[in-house]
């Protein structure tokens, strides 16, 4: 398997209290790896470690061909902003030529073709999570770190967006870096799953043949 992201002894502390110690971690092309874990246990941090947000010790290599996009739990959708004025917006700041994007049928696709023109205060939180998603898609950035994207949206319309999640990862081979609490969300998408603990943290390979795995997800993150 092709690695896009390797990390090797990473540490990190926050107000002197040591959140990653020495902590390793490989990140393939095209899977979803879940990250699961109480509150405070380092999870966002992870992902802001791979974002260079905060300071580490330790290495964080990234494939040089791979750009990362990040859609933290607030979505950063500009609420005052039109679906399609909010898609655009990273590729007009990074002065991106746009010419080659079939917006219509993205929008289409993400079932947003009829909301384009719509404020985002306007949307339902399902709606807002796909044109998060959708300006992911539109910069071509094949790494996606997800921080509870869908933490604020209802069961019925949390299992709608995480088929949706799936399907695009597999059509667009994205390579999905997605932080969790929710047990369901877990056994709907993950390839492998990394469960961080206030002790240690474990990579669960091979998911389809765990059996008990909401069990056993529950009894590693609790100890």
């Amino acid at each position: 398997m092709n690695s896009l992201i390797s990390i090797t002894n990473l540490n990190v502390n926050f107000q002197n209290q040591p959140i990653f110690k020495n902590f390793n971690l490989e990140v393939y092309e095209n899977e979803i790896l879940m990250i699961i874990g109480q509150s405070g246990v380092g999870k966002s941090t992870l992902l802001h470690s791979i974002l260079q947000l905060i300071y580490y010790d330790g290495q964080i290599n990234i494939n040089s061909k791979s750009k990362i996009s990040y859609m933290p739990q607030s979505l950063a959708l500009f609420e005052n902003m039109s679906v399609v004025e909010n898609v655009l917006l990273p590729i007009k700041i990074n002065g991106i030529n746009n010419d080659s994007i079939d917006l219509g049928k993205l929008l289409a696709e993400f079932n947003l073709l009829k909301k384009k023109n719509q404020k985002i205060n306007n949307l339902s939180g399902g709606e807002k999570s796909r044109v998060a998603l959708l300006r992911a898609i539109v910069e071509n950035n094949k790494i996606i770190l997800l921080d509870e994207p869908l933490s604020k949206l209802d069961p019925v319309h949390k299992k709608k967006s995480l088929n949706f999640i799936k399907k695009i990862q597999q059509k667009y081979q994205l390579t999905i870096i997605y932080v969790t609490h929710d047990y369901h969300e877990v056994k709907e998408l993950a390839d492998r799953i990394l469960v961080i603990n206030k002790k240690e943290s474990l990579m669960l390979n091979q998911i389809q043949k765990i059996e008990n795995l909401e069990d056993k997800l529950y009894n590693l993150i609790d100890c």
